[in-house]
């Protein structure tokens, strides 16, 4: 998993020379999203609409099919946790010919450090210490970053680009195996791709031309993969085994966890949720598998933790934990004196709501008369950390479990800003599992930070979702990596 290979990266790695193409890309693919693009500025996008930018933007680093960060135009790196040392190779330049060096890599870094600001948050200087070489000082934990410079922190922008381009509408100076073809493209409509003439690494240019077609309406997706219309994109559970019975393919990973957080911990607004007990009681009272087969059909792994076996974060002692047993549950709230229950409120978009409303139905079971309030997609975010509801039911990327208390458990976090909640212990044990480079080291601290945030009921993770994309049977090398909303387009293959 990617969550340890961040974490994995001390030794360094070292790259051979760009494999050749061996035949001149040919066939056109047409893939369809679910979303449309915001932006083409790496310091800006979102995960949702990383696969618009993977085509024109080349990485430091790339990511393999087990999410292990491997050699980009960095062709070697060293890792201690506190200095990064990027070795950059020959021969990478941007669309216009300029040669990829050390001073364009610094010049992304700092821009994205400034707009961008998570991935470098701790970041206390970047310097080129040569044309070929990047070094990269931290004053704090950076767990993530082999990842992240696979991704969009990685991204690499021509400079001269920065000042003058409308990033809404078109890309900057480009670094990647394609450019975008404006003559054919049309925003909202239709994104075209043709390889790029400068790109040095001919085999990651499969085809002649990409095709990236937003079609938000999931029956409108269905209907043109059925039609012949696009070749690959993502459809939900419900659709998927009809599908598979066509002939259709499928590529899939379980890279969202669905789970309910308490953002009110000290019971500002529902002075219950304050409570562990009552927290605890939420998190028994879920039938995870019966979810898993009802809301998700089957395309889920029921887990009462964030991470599965395997993945830097889970917890052995954690597998059995807060299981589903409904009378348990109400004995832990009559214990705390809730034995009448209380009532509680959750908000939920159209893609959520479903599984919102499971809850509300388990947790009404035991008392809980829980009501879901369906909101705007767009603005449930910040109506969420504005302080609007207590408890906040949602899908998320399985991410490093390094990020959540970024989100959620700071005094400046931004689901707690509202609520103002202030908890040193848990950020110390955030801050502890973060700063160790050997997983081993991450893992027993993580081993204590889920320990009490699954054990008090602070998260309530309820099932593992399988992202699905389903392709036409001429399509080839579907891979979703971590974090990702839709598999990169780069590296799929049609017509073989």
């Amino acid at each position: 998993m990617a969550l340890l290979a961040a974490s994995c990266g001390a030794a360094g790695m070292t790259a051979g020379a760009a494999s050749p193409a061996t035949t001149e890309p040919t066939g056109t693919l047409r893939v369809a999203p679910n979303t449309n693009l915001q932006t083409f500025d790496p310091a800006r996008v979102q995960n949702a609409q990383l696969f618009y930018l993977q085509p024109v933007y080349d990485t430091l680093l790339r990511l393999d099919e087990e999410n292990t960060p491997q050699p980009g135009v960095a062709e070697s790196w060293e890792w201690d946790g506190t200095t990064a040392t990027l070795s950059l190779r020959e021969g990478p330049a941007f669309a216009d010919g300029t040669a990829i060096d050390a001073e364009a890599v610094v010049a992304n870094i700092e821009r994205f450090a400034t707009v961008g600001g998570a991935a470098f948050a701790t970041l206390s200087s970047v310097e080129a210490t040569d044309d070929r070489t990047v070094t990269l000082t931290f004053d704090g934990p950076a767990p993530t970053l082999l990842v992240d410079l696979a991704q969009a922190p990685g991204m690499l922008v021509n400079p001269s680009s920065f000042d003058g381009t409308t990033f809404e509408t078109s890309p900057g100076g480009t670094s990647g195996p394609y450019v975008l073809d404006p003559s054919t493209s049309a925003a909202g409509d239709r994104f075209v791709y043709v390889p790029s003439e400068n790109y040095w690494d001919a085999s990651r240019q499969t085809v002649a031309r990409l095709e990236i077609v937003p079609i938000t309406d999931e029956a409108a997706r269905a209907n043109a993969l059925q039609n012949d219309e696009v070749d690959v994109t993502v459809l939900g559970e419900a659709q998927v085994d009809q599908f598979i019975s066509q002939g259709f393919e499928t590529s899939s990973t379980l890279g969202f966890v669905w789970y309910a957080v308490v953002l009110d911990r000290d019971g500002t607004m529902l002075p219950a949720l304050a409570d562990a007990r009552v927290r605890q009681a939420m998190a028994m009272a879920i039938d995870r598998e019966a979810i898993a087969e009802g809301v998700f059909f089957g395309h889920a792994e029921p887990t009462t933790q964030p991470y599965l076996d395997g993945e830097l974060g889970h917890v052995a002692a954690l597998d059995d934990a807060l299981a589903y047993d409904p009378d348990a549950a109400r004995a832990l709230l009559a214990e705390a004196g809730y034995a009448d229950g209380f009532e509680l409120t959750v908000p939920a978009i159209p893609s959520t709501q479903t599984f919102a409303q499971a809850l509300a139905n388990y947790w009404s079971e035991i008392g809980i008369d829980t009501s879901v309030e369906l909101v705007q997609a767009g603005g449930m975010a910040e109506q969420v950390r504005s302080g609007g509801y207590p408890v906040f039911v949602t899908p998320t990327p399985i991410p490093d479990p390094s990020k959540w208390h970024l989100w959620l458990w700071t005094e400046d976090a931004p689901y707690n800003l509202a609520w103002g909640v202030v908890d040193e212990e848990l950020v110390d044990m955030a801050n502890a599992a973060a700063a160790p480079v050997v997983a081993d080291e991450r893992q027993a601290a993580y081993d204590v930070l889920f320990g009490r945030v699954v054990g008090d009921g602070i998260i309530v993770s309820v099932v593992r979702g399988e992202q699905i994309a389903l392709y036409a049977d001429d399509v080839s090398d579907v891979v979703w990596h971590t974090g990702e909303f839709f598999p990169d387009p780069v590296g799929i293959g049609v017509g073989t």
